[in-house]
């Protein structure tokens, strides 16, 4: 297949994977590479045994909990994550939850492996140019419904120091799964 530009009314491209179904998390164990696992969550996810869930299909001692996820992922507090998680050799990302939790597991891929002591406040507050290279394997499970961030490159940050609402893009913020299962919605409202 060419990469020349084509003549159309609209393209769409979207790389990521989609599972759907009753019990798509259990396909979780193939999806995710060998290797430690970061689990992105909110502590709602954790007091209603979510990430219990899936530190059982994933073996508890390969996993790393990062359940400090708010509404609205907010700039300092992902960068402060960033340089607390870099050197916990991470392979992969499994982002759970609403679209909060998902942004901010998307924001991981790509901080993570990109060096820079505060990628955030370089990139978003301070403005400098930069393009995300490459970006840790990651699998997106939304537990609510109507964010579609488990499908875009885009997640969202917030810098409530300077007002203003940010997004990380490109390529490399694409998950590589989506896993929508309808059982870990059944607690929602109607």
């Amino acid at each position: 297949m060419s990469d020349k530009p084509v003549k159309a009314a609209w393209l769409h491209h979207n790389p990521v994977r989609i599972i759907a179904g009753m019990g798509a998390i259990s396909s979780l164990p193939e999806l995710a590479p060998p290797g430690t696992v970061l689990l992105v969550t909110t502590p709602g996810s954790t007091r209603r045994g979510m990430t219990a869930l899936v530190q059982s299909l994933l073996g508890v001692s390969r996993v790393i909990v990062h359940d400090r996820i708010t509404p609205n992922p907010e700039l300092d507090d992902l960068d402060a994550a960033t340089a607390h998680l870099r050197g916990k050799d991470i392979q992969s990302i499994v982002a759970l939850g609403g679209g909060s939790a998902l942004d901010a597991g998307k924001v991981f891929s790509v901080s993570l492996p990109c060096g820079m002591p505060a990628p955030l406040d370089y990139v978003l507050r301070k403005g400098n140019s930069h393009a995300w290279q490459t970006s840790l394997p990651l699998v997106a499970i939304p537990t609510t419904a109507g964010t579609g961030s488990e499908v875009t490159p885009f997640a969202t940050v917030w810098d409530r120091a300077a007002a203003k609402k940010h997004s990380v893009t490109g390529e490399p913020v694409f998950p590589c799964y989506a896993l929508l299962d309808p059982e870990l919605t059944l607690s929602l409202p109607y």
